[in-house]
């Protein structure tokens, strides 16, 4: 899989709540969606995991895991049963997402990052 179908996985996973809140579908923005990459490469580097570069007035979502363990939906489904995590993919006001993804190959981990504005 490339990270541009991930990408649009995620983004589907996204919409696909979106539309059961009845609430207006994410449309993928380039800039966060670069915010979100240059986040990803940063926590890759440092093998760690935090919050930052988040877009002004928007939130983020984090997640780290093994290749074979973290997949979009189980991602998104995660995020969805922890409250924090909830608040902005069911937030109305957000229309945007920006989605950044790395595959550590030397370790086998997985980052993500989700920014929405």
């Amino acid at each position: 899989m490339t990270d541009q179908f991930l990408e649009l996985q995620l983004l589907n996973d996204h919409n696909e709540i979106r539309k059961k809140h009845v609430l207006p579908l994410f449309k993928l923005d380039k800039d966060l969606t670069k915010l979100a990459n240059n986040h990803v490469y940063m926590l890759v580097k440092s093998n760690t995991v935090y919050h930052g570069n988040i877009p002004v007035r928007g939130q983020q979502n984090i997640a780290k895991g093994k290749k074979n363990l973290l997949k979009p939906n189980v991602t998104t489904n995660l995020w969805m049963n922890d409250e924090p995590h909830k608040v902005p993919i069911i937030k109305p006001e957000f229309t945007k997402i920006g989605i950044g993804y790395h595959h550590n190959t030397e370790t086998n981990d997985v980052f993500i990052i989700v920014n929405y504005s």
